[in-house]
């Protein structure tokens, strides 16, 4: 057998580089996708901030509950 294959239960050859560079795809689509989650919120509290000086969406949520609440109107 060839260096950098092993063998996965159903008996099929499998190349370890195959392996290799899905896990590394699969890294890097996740990092991807965290840094522009990161971003956006980085963002959006800055956008929050400036416009209503709330820091987060959660504060925004109360703060429209609570101005609800005060006009006698259930949600």
């Amino acid at each position: 057998m060839d260096a950098g294959t092993r063998i996965d239960p159903q008996g099929k050859v499998v190349t370890a580089t195959w392996l290799i560079l899905l896990l590394t795809g699969g890294l890097v689509g996740f990092a991807i996708f965290l840094g522009a989650y990161i971003i956006t919120q980085i963002r959006l509290n800055r956008s929050l901030k400036n416009s209503t000086g709330l820091k987060t969406l959660d504060g925004m949520f109360i703060a429209t509950s609570k101005i609800r609440n005060s006009r006698g109107r259930k949600i």
